[in-house]
């Protein structure tokens, strides 16, 4: 099942979730998350359309409640995300506009666009996650995800975004998913969202195990080729992504270029990403992030447009 010793097993955890010592972590905590998110896992991926909503609420409404820590980041994780979040103004166009959010965890992407001035609409599928909390400019709601026109009014957002969500969607409902997100968007607006890439991957519990793909509720990780594909054959159009230089890079310098959408950056990504597919997967995840020099980022960040 794995190559990694008991033993490194608590710190590859921390590492990956970010906590801190502070939350209690021993081996058979982490082997007991990987016993339950496997079986989580199975039931969400045998699930069919007609059980998918129900089956999801369900399974992540036990993964939070027998993983709590799993509702927060870390320290080092918050500091990371917050540090992030001013990329996303760049995606989705300046306030004042209307921007729905899908699976929106803490709350705290939402609530930091709320304070630029954005009038934004929060989701999660769960009740065990999320702080509710809501303020000038954000309010809550439901949804399961996929069938986002089935929760709100179509063409009424100009933007719909998610963060770290695409990755947990099962893979037969992605394309009913961004087709739900176009219907939200009015002419002219744009979907944005990031998650993580497959060939840096795995990003879920299975990171923990040297496991080569993810086998956790990361149902299915995807490159930019897959998901530029699946935009497009949605009705979307001039897709981009935003260049901008790695956040260790970022670190050490000052007053480097402001990042930029671009068409041709996602064009070079796609094509940077394309003699890896002949790889096996673990000298291509060696491969992918050896590409970082090259600006490829793992951490896949697309933004696409509705026709006007």
């Amino acid at each position: 099942m794995t190559r990694v010793r008991e033993d490194t097993l608590v710190a590859r955890y921390r590492a990956n979730y970010g906590l801190p010592d502070s939350v209690p972590v021993t081996d058979a905590t982490v082997l007991g998350h990987w016993q339950l998110e496997r079986r989580l896992t199975q039931e969400l991926l045998a699930s069919t359309p007609q059980t998918r909503a129900a089956t999801f609420e369900r399974c992540y409404s036990e993964l939070y409640g027998a993983l709590p820590w799993l509702r927060q980041e870390g320290e080092a994780a918050r500091a990371t995300t917050a540090a992030e979040h001013g990329i996303w103004p760049l995606l989705i166009g300046p306030p004042p506009c209307e921007v729905y959010e899908v699976g929106s965890g803490d709350g705290s992407l939402a609530r930091y666009l709320a304070g630029l001035g954005y009038t934004c609409r929060a989701t999660e599928i769960t009740s065990e996650r999320g702080d509710r909390r809501e303020q000038a400019g954000l309010s809550w709601g439901q949804t399961d995800g996929v069938n986002l026109d089935s929760f709100e009014a179509p063409g009424s957002f100009d933007a719909v975004i998610s963060d770290q969500v695409l990755e947990h969607l099962h893979p037969d409902d992605l394309p009913t998913h961004l087709r739900a997100a176009r219907a939200l968007l009015r002419p002219g607006g744009r979907l944005a969202f990031g998650t993580p890439h497959a060939y840096t991957g795995p990003h879920d519990v299975s990171r923990v195990f040297d496991l080569e793909v993810a086998a956790g509720m990361h149902l299915h990780e995807y490159t930019y080729d897959e998901l530029g594909r699946a935009l497009q054959e949605a009705g979307f159009r001039e897709v981009s992504a935003p260049l901008r230089l790695p956040v260790s890079l970022r670190a050490r310098l000052s007053g480097h270029p402001r990042p930029r959408v671009s068409e041709a950056y996602f064009r070079y990504l796609v094509a940077l990403e394309r003699p890896l597919r002949r790889l096996t997967p673990r000298t291509r995840r060696t491969a992918a992030r050896a590409l970082r020099t090259c600006l490829f980022a793992d951490n896949l960040m697309l933004v696409a447009r509705t026709p006007a």
